[in-house]
C-alpha cells in the first residue's frame, strides 16, 4: 500500500480515505472485470488496454487470466509508480503515459479495451470512444463503468468528492464549486469528473458503431458478497453492511436490471457496461434484415470486408 499512497493527496485532505480505497480495492475491481469480461469470451491471449490504468489493479488482474496488457494513464506519476510495482511483482505489462482522446497505437491492435470509471474524466469522450474504435479489432469488447449524471444517489453524495449537487454540474461549474467556492483544491485539473447521462452514452457507442449491454446486475450480486470490489466509500460501505443486516438483499437484487429504462437512466448510480464493435455492413443488415442468411448480400460482403 505505500507505493499507492505516495500518488494520494495528504492524509487530512477530506477525500483522502475515498481515493485511498480506491486504490486499495483497485484488485478486487480488477477481479469482477475479468469475471465480467469471461462471460463474454475467454481473456488468455487477448491483447487487452487498459486506459486510465490509475493504480493499475485491472491490469494485473487481466495479466493473471493470460492477457497481454498495455496500459496507459495520463498522469506520470502514477505511471512511475504502476512501474515500480510490475517491476517488482514481475510481471510482463507494457504501461505508458497516454492521452484517450489521441491513442498511440495502429488501427484494430487490441482484442479488448478497459474503460473504467474514465469516460466521466474525459474532456471531449466523443474523441476517445472513436479512438477506442480505431484501435479495437472487429467484434472486439470494451469493458465501462461509469456513474450516473442523473442518479438521486449521486446528486445527494457525489462518487468523486463525496458532496452533494456535484454530479449535476457540467465540468465549469464543477471546477468553479470545487476549487473557489469550497475550495477542496486549490488549483482546477483537467480531469475534473463531468458526469454523463445514459442517452449520451447510448449515443457515443452508436455513432461509433458499438453494440451496449448492461451487466449490472452481475455487479449488483457482487456488492454484498465482495462490496469493496463495487464500492469505495466508508459511507457506502457501511450502507452495503446495514441492508445485509436488514436481509435486504433480495429486494435490492430484484430492482436492478440490465434494461435501457426508468431504473437505468434515473436511478442507478453507476453502470456497467459491455460493449461490442460490429462493422457498418452488420449494422445495416441488422435494420435491414432481421435474420441474413449465408446467400443474401450482406452476408457476402460483411465476410468479404472480414478477410
Amino acid at each position: 500500500m505505500s507505493a499507492l499512497i505516495q500518488t494520494l493527496p495528504p492524509e487530512n485532505h477530506p477525500n483522502y480515505r475515498l481515493w485511498s480505497n480506491y486504490a486499495e480495492f483497485a484488485k478486487d475491481r480488477g477481479r469482477l472485470v475479468c469475471d465480467i469480461l469471461e462471460s463474454f469470451q475467454p481473456l488468455n491471449g487477448l491483447k487487452i488496454l487498459d486506459i486510465g490504468c490509475g493504480e493499475g489493479g485491472s491490469s494485473l488482474a487481466v495479466g493473471e487470466r493470460g492477457a497481454q496488457i498495455t496500459a496507459i494513464d495520463f498522469d506520470p506519476r502514477r505511471v512511475s509508480k504502476f512501474r515500480q510495482k510490475v517491476f517488482t511483482a514481475g510481471i510482463d505489462l507494457s504501461i505508458e503515459v497516454g492521452n484517450a482522446q489521441n491513442l498511440n497505437f495502429p488501427n484494430e491492435a487490441f482484442d479488448c479495451i478497459l474503460l473504467q470509471d474514465v469516460l466521466e474524466h474525459l474532456p471531449y469522450p466523443e474523441k476517445a470512444v472513436q479512438e477506442i474504435n480505431r484501435v479495437l479489432k472487429r467484434n472486439g469488447l470494451v469493458y465501462i463503468s461509469t456513474p450516473n449524471r442523473w442518479s438521486p444517489l449521486n446528486f445527494i453524495s457525489d462518487p468523486h468528492w463525496n458532496l452533494p449537487i456535484v454530479s449535476v454540474l457540467p465540468r465549469k461549474g464543477a471546477t468553479y464549486f470545487i476549487t473557489k467556492i469550497i475550495q477542496r483544491e486549490k488549483f482546477p485539473r483537467e480531469d475534473f469528473a463531468a458526469l454523463l447521462s445514459i442517452f449520451k452514452i447510448r449515443r457515443l457507442f452508436k455513432d461509433a458503431n458499438f453494440t451496449l449491454t448492461f451487466v449490472n446486475k452481475r455487479v449488483a450480486g457482487e456488492l454484498f458478497t465482495n462490496p469493496q470490489a463495487v464500492v469505495n466509500s466508508e459511507l457506502h460501505l457501511k450502507v452495503v453492511k446495514l441492508l445485509k443486516k436488514l436481509k435486504l438483499q433480495k429486494l435490492i437484487l430484484s430492482t436492478v436490471n440490465d434494461k435501457f429504462g426508468f431504473f437505468n437512466a434515473l436511478f442507478n448510480p453507476t453502470w456497467y457496461l459491455v460493449a461490442r464493435k460490429i462493422d457498418r455492413i452488420d449494422t445495416i443488415c441488422r435494420i435491414k434484415f432481421k435474420n441474413p442468411n449465408k446467400y443474401s448480400p450482406c452476408f457476402i460482403l460483411s465476410n468479404l470486408s472480414k478477410s
